[in-house]
């Protein structure tokens, strides 16, 4: 089980913890929105370093990506089944 890290918090991944929605979609969604957000492509420096440092940021990565994006990625996982 996933808890509070660097690409999710509690809250955000509460809804994945019981098993009913699908949780390894959900977390590659998530690296995938980061990836696209200008977290990633407003860098100038892509190395997996500047990458990695990108992701610890001062919050988790899905409260940076927002209620609209996590909310996104909710509906989508609510369509999978685990």
């Amino acid at each position: 089980m996933i808890k509070a890290n660097d690409q999710w918090c509690e809250r955000h991944w509460k809804p994945y913890k019981d098993g009913e929605r699908n949780g390894v979609f959900a977390s590659l969604a998530l690296m995938q929105a980061f990836i696209d957000s200008p977290m990633v492509t407003e860098l100038t420096d892509k190395s997996t370093a500047a990458l990695n440092k990108a992701m610890k940021g001062d919050k988790p990565v899905c409260c940076r990506l927002g209620e609209t994006v996590m909310g996104e990625i909710l509906r989508k996982a609510k369509e999978l089944k685990p």
